[in-house]
């Protein structure tokens, strides 16, 4: 399935070779994320689904919807890992401007039972922490402590992302 959004923006359904270029092509603090959590390489079944997002053409990131540890596929919370590769750094304005965008288009297509969506930047990518806020419009909730590294965690639900 294809989904195309403006200003040459498109999401689809991801393959284990997209999730793999993105983390090949890792932007720096995208990898400092990745590695924090452990580095090892993502396999697309981690993810309940996972949209891979291209702007004309070329894979800038992807975003995988994934059922919190502890929970089970009818619980009403989700997590958001969205990550990007070096190919976002070359189209900066139409990622930012078409990132909200992105976000509404999965979360509609995620089970409709599922309320409330969470995400947790590493701390240090302050560039990821600020998109959180200000471009995602997601809600500071805490600071997290995993692995020895430092994260934020950011919420918001269905209804504030598809208003």
């Amino acid at each position: 399935m294809k989904i195309e959004l403006e200003m040459g923006t498109t999401l689809e359904e991801s393959t284990q070779e997209d999730i793999d270029y993105v983390e090949t092509h890792f932007r720096e603090g995208d990898r400092l994320e990745h590695e924090s959590l452990g580095g090892a390489s993502t396999s697309i079944d981690e993810f309940e689904q996972c949209w891979t997002v291209r702007h004309d053409g070329k894979i800038i990131g992807f975003c995988g919807v994934a059922i919190p540890d502890g929970t089970t596929v009818l619980g009403p919370e989700r997590f958001l890992c969205y990550m990007s590769c070096t190919n976002a750094d070359k189209v900066k304005m139409a990622y930012v401007k078409m990132s909200r965008k992105v976000m509404q288009e999965i979360v509609a297509r995620t089970r409709p039972w599922v309320n409330t969506f969470l995400s947790l930047p590493n701390k240090e990518y302050v560039g990821s922490v600020i998109w959180h806020e200000r471009v995602l419009k997601m809600d500071r909730l805490c600071p997290v402590r995993f692995r020895g590294h430092d994260f934020v965690l950011f919420k918001t639900t269905r209804s504030e992302v598809l208003k």
